[in-house]
């Protein structure tokens, strides 16, 4: 199942994609990149989750919508401003069918210092209605957070004693306190077959050890479906 999930991602980079560069009003650049073949009704979700990811700017003229982003596409990759500095959003289609369409939105930002920051902001939208679907919408919560909780602390532990060896005490507690609670999963999207839960930087470990990644076979968790 795995080797199939991983195939199925590296598929969704290769679809047809737009670019457009965004100017912020402090004069930096946000290079935004999504994919092509998107409804109107999930494009106008989208374009809520990507107003929301740009700095705040008070000219309402500089908003950029999925659909103007259509009109001045180009080829153009990252984008650094004379400063150096470096703020990117890319969206990603990782599945789509009648009902549904999963997407990730992949940012990454940089305005100094030792590294950037990034996230990773799983969005399952509804095709007829465009809302945004949450894992109350299809699941018992309570039930799906003491079932995933557990297998996801062992996968992170196991994940990183190949990294540092042993974990100390507040290691086990950073994973646990970043595993244990809904909101820690909230950041999904959905294949005929996965479950698959993005983590944050810093949600369950310190930043040189990446983010975390939970993918769950979906039968396994039919029993609580709503």
């Amino acid at each position: 199942m795995r080797i199939l999930f991983f195939l199925l991602i590296s598929l969704s980079f290769f679809l047809p994609t737009y670019s457009a560069e965004y100017t912020n009003s402090d004069g930096s650049i946000t290079t935004i990149t999504l994919p092509e073949w998107l409804s109107e009704v999930v494009s106008k979700t989208l374009d809520k989750e990507i107003q929301e990811r740009l700095p705040t700017v008070n000219d309402t003229d500089s908003q950029l919508t999925v659909q103007a982003m259509r009109m001045v596409s180009s080829d153009t990759g990252i984008t650094n401003n004379p400063t150096n500095w470096e703020h990117t959003i890319t969206v990603k289609k990782i599945y789509s069918d009648e009902k549904i369409t999963s997407l990730v939105i992949l940012t990454y930002e940089y305005t100094g210092g030792a590294h950037g920051s990034s996230s990773r902001i799983g969005l399952v939208i509804d095709n007829t209605t465009g809302k945004k679907l949450s894992l109350s919408d299809l699941y018992d919560t309570k039930k799906l957070t003491m079932r995933l909780s557990p297998i996801w602390q062992k996968q992170i532990i196991s994940n990183l004693k190949k990294n540092t060896g042993k974990l100390t005490t507040d290691d086990r507690k950073w994973i646990r306190e970043g595993t244990v609670d809904i909101q820690n999963y909230q950041s999904f999207v959905l294949t005929p077959k996965m479950l698959i839960v993005y983590g944050q930087e810093y949600q369950h470990n310190a930043y040189a050890y990446g983010t975390q990644t939970l993918i769950f076979q979906r039968n396994k968790i039919e029993d609580i479906a709503k």
